[in-house]
């Protein structure tokens, strides 16, 4: 079940994300950047559980 949430809010940031990058706030350069490191920040919460 917590795997389930953390995918589930991992999308949720993701959206939130591209979403800042579409109306101009990020530009290309930093959505990578933050989607990297919220990728792994992921990936080791999976691990813990």
């Amino acid at each position: 079940m917590r795997r389930i949430l953390l995918a589930y809010g991992a999308i949720h940031v993701n959206v939130l994300l591209v979403s800042f990058f579409l109306v101009g706030v990020l530009n290309d350069v930093v959505l990578i950047a933050l989607q990297v490191a919220f990728f792994c920040s992921c990936t080791v919460g999976l691990e813990m559980f």
